[in-house]
Order: structure tokens, then sequence, then C-alpha cells
């Protein structure tokens, strides 16, 4: 059988404001806005070991709340994942060792999402390409490609590619002083990695290696 799941979801909302409470004092009747949103959600087993999942405007409003933590120390606090798009087959995006080249976290507001998990020639591998805002509230372009295999029963071998492309437009411009300005800004970020993981006996051993 065709392994493949389609999941909608609608949010709408009316709002009807009674002008006669505002000034000027002649306002009358009443005014309606409308706000229709919705989404879509794909999952297909392109194979028993290889699943697709594809996203459109998802809906996350089911989702429990985060833990309430306290922050002294002014770093980054690390919040586990709780949506579904990114929690699917998850592990392979993390690192034995709490190291975390990618954390999906940073992104906000999803507008559309592609996922490829599982296994394809005899290792495992992860693709992700989503499009949404990150925590600045830019429109962010953000891609992560993983692979893992086991060389031998003791060691396992990484390799990481995420990058992040700015949506926005960074154009040159003058001014109203007719200054012109070349911007230099650079709209992509790129990380290439690998980790190794070796166990032998009771002893384990890591290495990252991120450029």
């Amino acid at each position: 059988p065709i392994m493949l799941q389609i999941i909608g979801s609608g949010v709408g909302s009316i709002k009807r404001t009674n002008q006669s409470v505002f000034p000027p004092p002649d306002r009358t009747g009443w005014d309606s806005e409308e706000d229709m949103d919705g989404g879509l959600d794909i999952f297909w087993g392109i194979t028993p070991t290889l699943t697709l999942n594809a996203t459109i405007n998802p809906d996350f409003a089911q989702i429990e709340a985060d833990p309430d933590q306290l922050n002294l120390n002014g770093e980054e606090l690390f919040l586990a994942e709780r949506r579904p798009f990114f929690r699917e087959n998850s592990a392979i995006f993390l690192v034995p060792d709490g190291e975390h080249p990618f954390y999906s976290r940073r992104i906000f507001d999803i507008d559309q999402g592609l996922r490829l998990t599982g296994q394809a020639f005899g290792q495992d591998i992860a693709a992700l390409v989503v499009n949404g805002e990150d925590g600045g509230g830019e429109d962010d372009l953000f891609g992560v490609f993983r692979t893992q295999s086991a060389l031998t029963e003791d060691c396992i071998l990484s390799t990481w590619l995420i990058a992040k492309h700015n949506m926005d437009d960074l154009e040159n411009f003058t001014n109203s002083h007719g200054e012109y300005y070349d911007r230099v800004d650079d709209d992509t970020n790129f990380l290439a990695g690998v980790d190794a993981s070796y166990r032998p006996g009771n002893w384990l051993f890591n290495m990252h290696l991120y450029h």
C-alpha cells in the first residue's frame, strides 16, 4: 500500500466592533474584520526506511508550552523541540555528547518546510529545507544535510552541512542626500562539519570538526 497521510488545518476569526463607542459620536453600526488561515501537512513513506514530510503553514496550536526556566548567566537556554515537523526522526540531528550545530528552535513562524529522513545507500540521512523567520524577525531560508554511517561496530562517522540564507532584500541604495551605499552584508552563512565517535569497551571518544 501507499504510505501517505495528509492532514489539513484551518483557523478563522471574526471580530465585530460597535462603532458608536468611538469618537466622533456620529459613527454608528458595526465594523467586521475576518481573518482566515489554513495549513497542510503531508507524510509520505517513499520506502519502508525513508520518509518525506512536507508542511505549509503548520498548525502548532496544540503544542504544550515550554516549562519556565530561570537564566542567571546570560547564555542561551536550550529548549527541547516540541513541534511535530521537527521531532519526526529527529535523533539523527543530535550529537551524542550534547553538541548542537543545528538548533531548530531558532526557526520561527514557518511558511513552508520539506524534510527527508531515513536510511539510504547504507547510511542514515536527513535533509531539511525550511522557509521561516529567525529570532530577529527576518525572513530566512534554512537548509540542513546530515549523514551518519557506521564504519565499524564501534566507530560512527557523521557529516554536516548547514546553510542560512537571508531572503530579505539587501540591495545597494542611495539616501536622501545622494550618498551611495554599497551593501556588503553576507546574506548567506554556511557551516560544514564532521563528527566521529569511537567506543572501545567502556570508553567513548568523540571528535568534532566544524568550519
